[in-house]
């Protein structure tokens, strides 16, 4: 019974234990997080070719939602369609193209049309002595016409053109060339899983591409944000090394397990692999034994060129019932 209730002991003192490690990780994963979000911003940047990276920088989902509420953007509809995918927000990104508008008068006309079938003539016609030309600019005989252009920071798009004929009793014409509007975008994505994003905007018109410079492009990347997947199994390779509580004697050999839960930012290189079992072979007694993994901790993280690397505490039995505290080096395959 003494036995038993030491083992009993053992197993709250390791689950006390672990509780306050993970709250002290969690903490540190909020700081970190909070860091990284105010430190990591890169800057909107101009290239050839009228090509322009995005500022790109971290954001909690708060901040992304804040954001595409300001540009009018209905995040529900997009999670939505989203989730049919099996698929998350990751980031947003917003491209504005600013035209510089026009604001002249006194135009000249830029070409002229059709001919007035009843013309008027040119001849000078004279009332008490005063004398004035009923057509002096030709206006009243053709059809004046004028380009419409929208002009930009580094290049003028035509839109199409107006005409007026003054002997109509509706003199105006009005003609819009059909325009495709194309906004190119390439992502780049870091080992922290922060985006980045180029954008080209270009306008066709007639058969022909006018590049436009952007203004402004802004990109926001949801901060993987740390949390537990219920169901992520996971096969491991390790070795095991410990002791024996019942007969107080070294373990020590190979292992291979399944871990069926993580915690952590990424799903394929999780922080922690919880509730782990698998079988060993202790060399030390010549028998094989089953382990209990209840955490490991991702020492990969902190080692460079090791990727995937967990040690952790593990609880072994063996075919006798005895059981021993082993510490656990795992490797994810």
């Amino acid at each position: 019974m003494t036995i038993k209730i030491n083992y009993v002991f053992i197993l709250i003192c390791v689950i006390i234990l672990s509780i306050f490690l993970f709250l002290m990780f969690k903490l540190h994963k909020q700081s970190e997080m909070i860091d990284n979000i105010n430190s990591k911003i890169v800057l909107q940047k101009d290239l050839m070719d009228n090509i322009v990276r995005s500022q790109s920088e971290f954001a909690t989902s708060k901040n992304i939602e804040d954001f595409a509420k300001q540009n009018e953007i209905n995040l529900s509809i997009i999670k939505d369609d989203l989730n049919k995918l099996n698929a998350n927000l990751k980031s947003i990104n917003t491209v504005t193209v600013k035209s510089i508008g026009t604001d002249i008068k006194n135009v000249e006309s830029t070409g002229v049309g059709e001919q007035n079938p009843n013309s008027i003539s040119n001849t000078l016609e004279c009332i008490d002595n005063k004398c004035q030309n009923p057509d002096k600019y030709g206006y009243l005989n053709t059809e004046q016409k004028l380009n419409l252009v929208e002009p930009f920071s580094n290049n003028v798009v035509p839109l199409g053109e107006v005409s007026f004929s003054a002997w109509k009793d509706a003199p105006w014409g009005l003609r819009l060339y059909p325009r495709e509007y194309f906004v190119t975008t390439v992502v780049g994505e870091d080992e922290n899983k922060q985006n980045y994003i180029y954008n080209k905007f270009t306008v066709k018109v007639n058969d022909k591409d006018y590049e436009i410079k952007i203004d402004n492009a802004r990109t926001l990347t949801q901060y993987p944000e740390a949390k537990f997947h219920w169901l992520n199994p996971r096969l491991y390779l390790g070795v095991d090394g410990g002791l024996d509580l019942k007969s107080i004697n070294t373990q020590f050999g190979p292992n291979l397990g399944i871990n069926f839960m993580s915690y952590g930012q990424y799903l394929i290189q999780p922080d922690f692999t919880i509730l782990g079992l698998g079988i060993g072979y202790d060399s030390a007694q010549g028998q094989s034994i089953l382990l209990i993994n209840p955490f490991s901790y991702n020492i990969g993280n902190h080692i460079p060129l090791i990727n995937n690397t967990y040690l952790g505490p593990s609880l072994t039995l063996d075919k006798s019932g005895g059981i021993g505290i082993v510490l656990n080096l795992t490797v994810g395959l």
